[in-house]
């Protein structure tokens, strides 16, 4: 009597080896070849969190018969936590608005100032004002 075996073979287990061994190639390739940017403005700290900005918009509420113009004309009218580029200077007119956007993030508090002149329409400047625009994100 002869006794043959007979294999049986679906090919799973050659599949399940090449990608098994693809990824530990994968994870190699990874450590060995990755590097960080160097020139990154991002700071180690701000990792890990998720990073991101809330909008502000200024409204020049004053009516046309009693107009006060509102002048950021100087970059140090602008202080603290503003979204990069950060605001240009600018003129804001009765009726009209600017936006700002403030960073934020979990577990940290952003304070973005601006600092405006209140200019009458004949350029007669009546006083300033500065408006404080706080971020202070809930704990998730």
């Amino acid at each position: 009597m002869n006794f043959e075996m007979a294999k049986v073979s679906n090919g799973n287990g050659l599949s399940f080896g090449i990608i098994l061994v693809l990824f530990i190639l994968m994870v190699i390739a990874t450590k060995v070849f990755y590097r960080p940017l160097e020139n990154s403005n991002v700071q180690q700290e701000d990792l890990s969190t998720i990073q991101g900005s809330r909008g502000f918009n200024v409204l020049n509420r004053t009516s046309l018969s009693q107009e006060v113009i509102l002048n950021a004309t100087n970059y140090s009218d602008f202080t603290g936590s503003f979204e990069p580029p950060g605001p240009s200077p600018h003129t804001t007119p009765a009726g009209k608005s600017y936006h700002f956007e403030v960073l934020s993030s979990p577990f940290r508090t952003y304070t973005a100032e601006v600092t405006y002149n209140l200019v009458l329409p004949n350029r007669v400047v009546i006083g300033d004002m500065k408006i404080a625009m706080i971020v202070n994100l809930p704990l998730i």
